[in-house]
């Protein structure tokens, strides 16, 4: 087995197990709930996005091009001191907005705080074990993801059968596990991080800004089940939720693959190997088999594990099972394209397709509900895919420095 295949098979084992625990621990959330209230609580989750987004910087992907020919730069380590302080502000920042929600709208709210703790430590373990990563050490990798997430679950589960309120006992069991997840990936890698480079943060963000609008662009898409929540009501939010945020695992595969090529091709100076086009086939059409299977499953599989009150959100769901073609389509493209140093491509097509995915949801689902809304998260995986496989036919590679 290559080092490339060995890579991709811990880290891509790793995220689909920790991804299928995560789902369970949404389904849980989706039955004790109902479509309203799960809607309720995945727009929370969504706008978690925000501060996350703003605290990334860029630096996932910073390090992951920086780390494989720079092992001793220390401006990796002063990229990892600048998420734990930008994190810890998007915490703040998310805390006072549900804070200002509990006090005019509903106390009840306040049961979202603790997602503040959440939201940093996952974003600061995301960026650190970069460098894991860029190592190839995707055992350490894998088992933390894993771990954090089965975690979660563990705690989750006696937290319902107390009785406890399903929306804290989500809360709380997420905040603690991500906050001491972060307490051990810190430990780990504190031995494997050079001597700080302060490159002060004007630097840094002149290294890491397209990186950053890449980020930025994408996650705006999370904002979905919020967006359909504000135009048509939790109710139409909870059925696209279950297409939007139930299908996150069918995404892990390709996001994988995309977080072991970009060092890899920076090594090999932007060239794609055989072994590694393949290996991109390969992941497409194995996708491609999966995404419509489940969409042809979806009837039966969906009341069967949630209920009859979910049976609308069938097609909404085989809608973003076919549309996710494309979206790995993009994602795989976009890491490529990275990798070679066209990042401003990347910006520009995310920046773009991200705008027009916010517009179209909103339209569509204030006629259509649950179904316009996945027509339009769709719609933008095809424009986004279109555009960044014309830039990368005809735009050149632009040469790794």
């Amino acid at each position: 087995m290559s080092s490339l295949t060995r890579q991709f098979s811990w880290v891509s084992g790793g995220r689909v197990a920790a991804a299928l625990l995560q789902a369970a621990v949404l389904l849980l959330m989706a039955e004790r709930l109902g479509p309203s209230n799960f809607g309720v609580l995945t727009a929370a989750i969504a706008l978690t996005v925000v501060p996350q987004t703003l605290s990334d910087l860029g630096l996932t992907t910073f390090i992951l091009r920086t780390r494989p020919d720079r092992r001793e730069d220390g401006r990796i380590t002063y990229a990892i001191h600048v998420n734990a302080v930008a994190t810890s502000i998007g915490a703040a920042l998310y805390s006072a907005g549900v804070l200002v929600f509990a006090l005019f709208v509903d106390w009840s709210l306040l049961a979202l705080l603790p997602l503040a703790v959440w939201l940093a430590g996952e974003k600061s373990c995301e960026v650190s074990m970069a460098v894991a990563v860029a190592d190839r050490d995707a055992r350490l990798n894998a088992s933390v993801l894993l771990g954090r997430r089965a975690a979660a679950f563990v705690a989750l589960v006696p937290l319902l059968l107390l009785g406890t309120d399903p929306i804290w006992a989500f809360t709380v069991s997420q905040a603690v596990t991500s906050l001491g997840a972060l307490l051990v990936v810190r430990r780990l890698l504190a031995p494997r991080l050079p001597k700080l480079e302060n490159i002060g943060l004007g630097g840094l963000l002149g290294l890491t800004r397209a990186y950053w609008l890449h980020t930025v662009a994408t996650q705006v898409r999370s904002l979905d089940t919020a967006i359909t929540a504000f135009v048509v009501g939790p109710y139409q939010a909870g059925l696209y939720a279950v297409a939007s945020r139930l299908t996150n695992p069918l995404r892990i595969l390709p996001s994988s693959l995309v977080a072991v090529l970009i060092p890899q091709i920076v090594r090999d100076q932007g060239l794609i190997a055989r072994t590694t086009r393949a290996l991109l086939v390969a992941m497409l059409l194995a996708m491609a088999t999966i995404y419509l299977a489940l969409a042809y499953v979806a009837p039966t599989a969906i009341p069967w594990a949630l209920g009859p009150e979910y049976l609308p959100s069938v097609v909404p769901v085989q809608i973003v099972c076919v549309g996710l073609i494309f979206g790995v389509t993009a994602s795989i493209l976009a890491g490529v394209l990275q990798a070679q140093g066209r990042q401003r491509l990347v910006g520009i097509s995310s920046t773009v397709t991200s705008v027009y995915c916010v517009i179209a949801i909103a339209a569509l689902a204030s006629i259509h509900g649950a179904i316009g809304a996945a027509v339009g998260l769709v719609s933008a995986f095809f424009i986004q895919t279109l555009m960044m496989a014309i830039g990368y036919a005809f735009g050149g590679r632009k040469s790794i420095t």
